[in-house]
C-alpha cells in the first residue's frame, strides 16, 4: 500500500544508513510496468518533495556514490589491475556507466525533478540549473560513449561463443577510442568532485 511506501522513504530519507540509501537508489528509479501509474507518480512526488534541498541526505547519497570511481589513476591515465580473475580489463559498468546514474539520480533528487531515464534527467537537470548545460550535454555524451564500446565489447564476446561481460581489455581500442575513453572517465571524475565540494566539502 501506498502509506507503507511512504513510511519506507521517510525511513531511509531521515536515516541514510548504507543499507537505506542502496534502497532508496534501486526503488526511486523504478517503473510501472503496466496499469495506472498514478499511485507510483504521486510517491515519487511526494519523496522528491522530502529530498529537495536536504543537504545532510545529499551527502550521504554522494558519498554512496562515490564508491564507484572512474579508473583513472596518476596524471590522468586510465588504471587497471594486472592480477585477479580479469587482468589487463577497466570494468565500464561500474567504472563508467553507474557513476553517470548516479549523479544524474542525485540531481534529480536535490532539484525535485522527476524523469528516471537518466539522460532525461541530465537534460532536465541542466533547465533547472542544477547542473550546467554543458556538463549535461558532455555527461550525455560521455554515456552514449561508453555504452558504444560496451555493446561492441559484448557483440564480440556472442560472436566468439563467449558470455557477454562489462570488461574490456584496452587493446581492443584503437588509439583513438583509448584517448577518448581517458577523456570521458576524466568528465565522470570532474562532475563527482563538484558534487563532493558542493555537498561534502571535498573528499
Amino acid at each position: 500500500p501506498l502509506a507503507q511506501w511512504r513510511e519506507y522513504f521517510s525511513r531511509w530519507i531521515n536515516r541514510p544508513e548504507p543499507m537505506a540509501l542502496m534502497l532508496i537508489s534501486v526503488f526511486f528509479d523504478q517503473r510501472a510496468v503496466h496499469g495506472d501509474t498514478g499511485l507510483l507518480d504521486e510517491l515519487r512526488q511526494e519523496v522528491l518533495k522530502r529530498t529537495r534541498g536536504q543537504r545532510l541526505f545529499l551527502a550521504h547519497m554522494v558519498g554512496n556514490a562515490l564508491k564507484q570511481r572512474p579508473p583513472l589513476g596518476l596524471f590522468g591515465q586510465i588504471s587497471f589491475s594486472r592480477r585477479g580473475e580479469r587482468p589487463y580489463t577497466v570494468d565500464l559498468k561500474h567504472g563508467g556507466i553507474v557513476p553517470i546514474v548516479d549523479l544524474a539520480r542525485i540531481y534529480a533528487l536535490a532539484g525535485g525533478l522527476s524523469p528516471v531515464n537518466t539522460q532525461e534527467r541530465l537534460e532536465v537537470a541542466a533547465r533547472s540549473g542544477e547542473v550546467s548545460a554543458q556538463a549535461a550535454r558532455d555527461l550525455i555524451d560521455t554515456l552514449e560513449f561508453i555504452a558504444s564500446l560496451r555493446n561492441a565489447h559484448q557483440a564480440r564476446q556472442s560472436s566468439a561463443g563467449q558470455r557477454p561481460d562489462n570488461y574490456l581489455k584496452l587493446d581492443e581500442l584503437s588509439g583513438f577510442e583509448r584517448s577518448t575513453l581517458r577523456d570521458a572517465f576524466g568528465v565522470v571524475q570532474e562532475l563527482q568532485t563538484v558534487l563532493a565540494q558542493r555537498y561534502q566539502g571535498g573528499f
